[in-house]
């Protein structure tokens, strides 16, 4: 009798279980993260914040091919928000919200991409005139 009552729930299980996706490494575009260092950035991304920023708005790129990892760090101290959009091979960093005085939190993303879609980083500000 527990067995006839089972039997459903197996095969249900079983026909449900085999209509799941998976995103494999070839599907993967972009991800991004505001504030974010990985680990084991850390160093390397502290050293290249502390150093005297020229523009107003300065970027760090990571390729390590033989670990799989490809970042793209974006910071700017004179705007506090950027918004990532993708189109095509391209990822675009809009930076917003001009600050005044100094004031207010800067604007820092980590963007992780697959390089064999993204080819190209776009910077684009939104400035007060």
């Amino acid at each position: 009798m527990k067995l006839r009552l089972l039997l459903p729930f197996v095969l249900i299980s079983v026909v449900t279980g085999c209509n799941i996706t998976t995103t494999t490494e070839e599907d993967f575009i972009y991800s991004y993260e505001m504030d974010s260092i990985e680990e084991e950035d850390k160093d390397a991304i502290q050293s290249w914040l502390n150093q005297q920023d020229q523009t107003p708005i300065s970027t760090y790129e990571i390729h390590d091919e033989s670990n799989g990892r490809y970042f793209y760090y974006a910071h700017s101290s004179k705007f506090s928000e950027v918004e990532v959009t993708q189109k095509g091979d391209a990822i675009k960093m809009m930076f917003r919200n001009e600050k005044t005085n100094g004031s207010g939190q800067d604007a820092f993303v980590k963007i992780k991409f697959n390089p064999d879609i993204i080819k190209n980083f776009v910077l684009d500000s939104e400035e007060i005139e």
